[in-house]
Order: C-alpha cells, then structure tokens, then sequence
C-alpha cells in the first residue's frame, strides 16, 4: 500500500443507481429512486473492494474490513472529461456554496448573486436566536431583495467561478449559464418480472429504476463545446484520490452493478488554496469553511473541530448557512446488520469562523489541515470521506442590515 494519495478517475458507461434507502422488493409497481449524487461512503466501499480485489480478496494477505476501514478516500468530486478520458482541475465541478443566493431578475437577461453574510440588526427585528454576546449571528442578505430565487439555479459549480467566489464574495449580476450545471440527469427505465421456468414475462409484475447519467446535453446553452465533444453531449465522471491499490479497468458501481471504468488520474492535482485567501485569513484570523462533500457532526448542523489539536488556537462558529439535512444508511457486511440512519450536513453548507487570539503559524496549520480535507468529527468520517472542506474570505465583521 502506498502512504501517498492517487487521484482515480470513475466513468460510469451506464446511468448508476445509487439507492436512497427506500423499500425496493419484488412487487408491482416497486421503484427504485437513486439519490441525485452518491455519498462518500457509497465511493469509499467501491475504492475499498477494489483494493482486496487487488490483493488477492478478502481474508488473504491481510485484507480484512478493519484493515480496507482505516484506507482513506477524498471525494468524490464531480469532474467533466474528455473522450480519451483525460481532464484538468478547471473541468471540476463542485456543490454550490450556500451564501450564494442566486435572484430572478424579471428586468434583466441574467441573474443575481446575493451573498449571505454575518450581519448586525436593529430593534426592530426580532427571531429565534439567541441575543447573548456568544450566540450565533444572523446571517443573510445585506438589504432586503423583493423577488424570487432563480428557479434553474445550478447545483454544482466550475472550479474557476467557486474559486473566485471563495476569494472575494460579493453582490451583482451573473450569467447563470457559466456558473456550472443543474446537476446529473435522471435515467428511468421499466422492467418486467421473468418467470424462471418458461422464461416469460409475469404479468402484472411491472418494476422501475431510476439513475443518474454522467454526461450532460449542452443544446441550447451559451458554452463552448470543447473539440472533443461529441455532438452535443459531453461526459462527466467521480474523481476521488486513495492511498488504496487499484488497477484500471472495468468494474462496477452502485445497485444492478452498473458499469464504470476506473482510470489512473496521476496527472491531475486537486487546487490548492490561494496565496489570496491565506493572506486574507491570516489577517482577518476569520474565514468561511464550506463543505465540499457532506459532513456528519455529533452536534447535528454545528462541527467541533477538537480533533485538529493545533496549540493556541481557538475556532469559533459566529455563523453559518446550512440547507435541509441529508440522510444516509447502508449495510454492514461485517456484522451482516443495516447500518444506522443518520442525519448529514449537505455539501455546499457554510460556516463562518473566528481564529481570534492565534499566530500566524497555528493559522498556517488549520489551513493545511482543512483545505479540502474532511472535517467530520469522527476519524471513520473523515476516512470516508465525509465533510471535505474549503476555505474562503470574510473579514470577520458583521454587515448593517439595510431595512427599509
């Protein structure tokens, strides 16, 4: 096994089924949904059976489950490729962050970004939260905006939009179109119950599943298709880096055992944080942390961050922005039981954090640990990979709400 991490490419062939919990049997009329995006762990099983398959399977050569458990999996990201297969870190796509309000402007071509921020209120408003010094500060837009959220907003973004969002967050028009895709197509397709004996169909024994495709229809859109697209359809794939031992190939992923091929992405670097938003961080000591993947914490919605251990430094929560929770299960080969339900914060949630009272050299360290690493209060979450996360600017102060 090797200490150092390898980026791997997923290109699904087929639209992958990755189940999201509900009851499926042998019943007319059944339906199995997928969730609109596999979760960490759904990718971190598949590197994790790649990796004994490698070695031989399971109960030889020292692959058992509480060894293939402690193999961490960064990912997955969402990533557009070409057809030989090859991309850069221009071509990733990442969950929208949630401070990014995005508005429908009925006078104007384009849309509105309106970014969500800590703010200071007057007497006259009144909510939930608490008033005490340490409570949470309210967060939202800076004045108040008479018109609805962008109906077809995108789910997930180009890295060099998030990237300048991350940097510098601010108001105004944007073209909609290039911020990235609405997300990942839904595959529905119907089958029939076979009887074993005469090979024929059993009547009334109708069943449906539904997948995700990894390739999005650019018709009608304002990007430039890349030279290597085809017609008017390009690919999209699952990047994940491992220290796990795969080989490239075909395999499977998901419910019907899908296929996909894995891929050696050695050429490919996720982005590092900017000298930008160092800077900004070591001189405000605040930020934004915002999950790439989606976390779990003991507190629900809140993260601790006790296990990062760096000396003299002190991370408070001052705000944050998280959408509806997202449920996650599964089943335990190991004792052969369902694994647990539980609650997860979604990919794209923000918190915004004070570093007051640290050095610049404890500031250093809390960025190389959280940029894009799983910050999950558990050490098996952040193995699988739950809670990725990044960094962006804020200046550490609240905005005066304008109310008019």
């Amino acid at each position: 096994m090797t200490d150092k991490a390898q980026p791997w490419l997923i290109l699904p062939r087929d639209p992958v089924i990755v189940r999201d919990g509900r009851p499926f049997g042998p019943d007319p009329g059944a339906r199995a949904e997928s969730l609109p995006f596999p979760f960490p762990s759904t990718i971190a099983g598949a590197v994790r059976e790649r990796h004994g398959e490698k070695r031989g399977g399971f109960g030889t050569n020292g692959v058992t489950p509480d060894v293939v458990r402690k193999l961490p999996v960064q990912g997955p990201f969402l990533v557009q490729f070409a057809v030989d297969g090859t991309t850069d870190a221009d071509q990733l796509l990442l969950p929208a962050p949630h401070d990014s309000l995005l508005l429908q402007k009925p006078d104007a071509k384009t849309g509105y970004r309106c970014w969500l921020r800590p703010l200071t209120v007057g007497g006259d408003v009144r909510s939930d939260l608490d008033d005490s010094s340490d409570a949470l500060w309210y967060v939202g837009p800076s004045k108040p905006e008479k018109t609805k959220p962008f109906a077809k907003a995108p789910t997930f973004w180009w890295w060099p939009v998030y990237r300048a969002w991350l940097e510098d967050p601010r108001d105004g028009a944007i073209d909609d179109a290039g911020l990235g895709i609405r997300g990942l197509t839904k595959d529905s397709r119907v089958h029939v119950r076979v009887d074993p004996e005469s090979s024929t169909a059993v009547e009334g024994f109708l069943f449906q599943t539904s997948g995700v495709e990894f390739s999005r229809r650019t018709r009608g859109t304002t990007q430039s298709l890349p030279e290597w697209a085809l017609a008017d359809t390009v690919s999209l794939g699952l990047f994940v880096t491992t220290t796990a031992e795969m080989d490239e190939g075909l395999g499977s992923l998901g419910g019907e055992r899908r296929t996909v091929f894995w891929k050696s992405a050695a050429a490919i670097d996720l982005p590092g944080c900017s000298e930008h938003i160092k800077e900004s961080i070591r001189r405000d000591q605040s930020c934004r942390m915002i999950l790439g993947t989606p976390g779990v914490f003991e507190g629900g919605w809140k993260p601790l961050l006790d296990w990062l251990a760096i000396s003299n430094l002190q991370i408070n929560v001052k705000g944050a922005v998280v959408s509806r929770y997202d449920v996650v299960s599964g089943w335990d080969y190991a004792v052969k039981k369902p694994k647990a339900t539980r609650r997860l914060v979604p990919a794209g949630a923000v918190y915004y954090l004070s570093l007051a009272g640290s050095s610049a050299e404890a500031i250093d360290r809390f960025i190389q640990k959280v940029w894009l690493q799983p910050v999950s209060d558990a050490a098996q979450d952040r193995l699988d990979g739950f809670g990725i996360a990044l960094l962006g600017t804020w200046n550490g102060k609240q905005q005066q709400l304008e109310v008019k």
